[in-house]
Formats: structure tokens, sequence, C-alpha cells
């Protein structure tokens, strides 16, 4: 297992103090400059600990939840141990919205966003916006994500989504934690062609000839109040791994320091 040496506690310290993560500063990405944080742990990677892939380090490219920011992500990976067995890349979503919870508040000065409105479509663009960044910016072993952007990434994951985008699906996994099947309806008509209707009926009835046939790693909570759509999702993947947590919908950060947790972590990366 690999020895975790970044303390979260006093990133959670920096981000209290307004300083938040580094900006990207590229231009590569048009316009949506500000949208990606690239590489944000770089400067504290030790390459001696990172899971390697033909002499690299593994790359996620990761999406936050429902209101939220990348901030919130950021801490999302050290809790989960991530940013000592990863590069990660962070993405946020294009839609500004009311920030989940109050608490984000006190860890982030940034803008709060959602990926698209749950209540109304939008989906295909904020899928479109995650093929961007990984043209731009991949290629990614990996996508990471929570609650809503669990979601974006799992869509994108099933077989035939990217493709009917104009893209390919270059990843080999997915992390989800506090995962939600919401959208599902809306993503099975980009497999039918059918851009933008709400003619879903029969959307659910076929997925189960379109699993999502990547390696999965889905952290749950036992006390959130969504676990039932965190088992459907769970259900979408073939031979999905599934690891729990005794709160609710969350990452706590008390995981860093879980032995067994973080053990079923660096396997699951380990062996893909």
């Amino acid at each position: 297992m690999t020895t975790l040496f970044f303390d979260a506690s006093n990133y959670i310290a920096r981000l209290l103090g307004g300083g938040g993560v580094k900006e990207n500063e590229t231009t590569m990405f048009p316009g949506i400059e500000e949208a990606l944080d690239l590489d944000v742990y770089a400067d504290m990677l030790d390459p001696n600990l990172a899971i390697k892939r033909n002499g690299r380090p593994l790359r996620l490219l990761c999406l936050h939840g429902h209101g939220s920011n990348n901030d919130i992500t950021a801490i999302q990976m050290c809790s989960l141990g991530l940013h000592s067995r990863c590069s990660v890349d962070l993405l946020h979503g294009a839609q500004p919205c009311a920030p989940q919870a109050w608490t984000f508040t006190q860890l982030s000065a940034r803008p709060f966003k959602s990926w698209w409105d749950m209540r109304g479509g939008g989906l295909e663009a904020a899928l479109r916006r995650v093929l961007l960044a990984v043209e731009e910016h991949g290629p990614y072993d990996g996508l990471y994500g929570f609650s809503q952007g669990s979601a974006v990434a799992s869509w994108l994951s099933l077989p035939g989504v990217a493709e009917s985008l104009g893209a390919k699906r270059t990843w080999r996994f997915v992390v989800c934690a506090g995962g939600v099947d919401i959208g599902l309806d809306e993503a099975m008509a980009l497999l039918d062609g059918d851009h933008g209707s709400d003619d879903n009926t029969n959307a659910r009835k076929t997925t189960t000839s379109k699993k999502i046939d990547l390696p999965s790693l889905h952290i749950i909570g036992r006390k959130d109040s969504y676990i039932t759509l965190s088992r459907r999702l769970v259900a979408l993947y073939d031979n999905p791994v599934v690891l729990s947590h005794p709160h609710a919908h969350e990452v706590p950060v008390s995981l860093r320091r879980d032995a067994p947790f973080q053990a079923a972590v660096h396997d699951f990366l380990k062996s893909h």
C-alpha cells in the first residue's frame, strides 16, 4: 500500500484562507479556459508513489457534483487517496448553481456549478464539455465523478454514447463516489439518435443490453439518502467493485486514515 504523504488538513486550511487550488493558465481550452485545473497535485506528487502505466502515472479526469466545484473535488481526492496515486485534472460544469451544502462556502471562494439542469435537459452539452476536455488534455486512464458528476462519467462510458457525439471512449475505468443514475433516459436517447427528445419511455428497458463494460469502483455511504440511486448505478456496470463507508452523501476526510479502504482503492487502481 502506498504511504500517504499529503496532509489534507493543511490543504483545507489553505482553502479556508481563500487561496483555492492553483488556476489553470492554459488557453488550449476554447471558450472555457478557467474550467480546468490541470494536474492539480503536480507540485506535490512524488513519482515514486504514483501508480504507473507504461512508465507514467495514471491520469484521472475528475468531475464534481451538483452545486460544487473543483476545490471540493480536490478535498475528495485527498480523502480517497487518489492524489497520491494518480495525476488528477479537475473539470467543473458550466451552469452556475447554489452550493449544495452550506459548508462548501467555508471551503471554497470559487463559484459553484452544476453539470446540467436535472429538471429539463442539458445533459448532452455536459457530455460534450467533458469529451472536449478529454480531446484537448487527454488521454486519461479513468474518469472520476461524485454524485451528478458520476452520472456524467457513467453515461459517457455507456457503449456507443461517446461515438454518438463524434468522439471515442478512450479511458479504461470509472470511479463513482456517491453515485446516482439520474439522466439515464436522456443518455439512452443519444444512442437512439434522438437528441433532445422527451420520448424515452423504453430507454430503461434497453439498458440490460447496454451495460457499462468498463471496470468500475463505487464508493457509497451507508447513510446516504440517495443510496437507492447509487445501487441502481452500480447495477448498470459489469463486475463493479463496491466500497462503503458509514456516512451520508459525502466523501469523508476520515477515509484517508482508513487503511483497509485505502488498500482497496490502491488495489483497484493497480489492477486497472
